[in-house]
């Protein structure tokens, strides 16, 4: 998602973050785009390490997987990181044409379409 935005958007810089073993395909992806310069990558664990501080963070695919505590804890990471006071949450799921919700290759081509409960979490600056 990083490349995708720098290249809508060309006064933006930003990268990834991720396992060390993703570094080389990330590097390699951004480079083949080149974007070396605006797009780099932290390695970490969200689990285990803090999130790198931003103006903006981008969690695709994330939350998803998570129990209630597990996205609370992630999503307290990510306010944590953030540069400004500010933190808006967007939960979607992936619907395919059947209804069915979409896993695995064949979700990249599903449409994102908001959740059916959409939940909150109030945190305090």
């Amino acid at each position: 998602m990083p490349v995708e935005l720098a290249l809508a958007h060309p006064h933006l810089s930003g990268g990834g973050f991720d396992l060390p073993v993703v570094e080389p395909i990330f590097s390699r992806y951004v480079a083949s785009h080149g974007l070396s310069e605006r797009l780099h990558f932290a390695p970490g664990d969200f689990f285990a390490d803090n999130l790198p501080r931003a103006d903006v963070l981008v969690m695709g695919l994330i939350l998803h997987d998570w129990d209630l505590p597990t996205k609370r804890m992630l999503i307290g990471k990510a306010h944590a990181a953030l540069r400004r006071c500010e933190l808006s949450v967007l939960g979607t799921s992936l619907i395919g044409t059947s209804g069915k919700v979409r896993r695995g290759r064949r979700a990249a081509h599903a449409q994102a379409l908001p959740s059916a409960a959409p939940r909150s979490i109030d945190l305090q600056c």
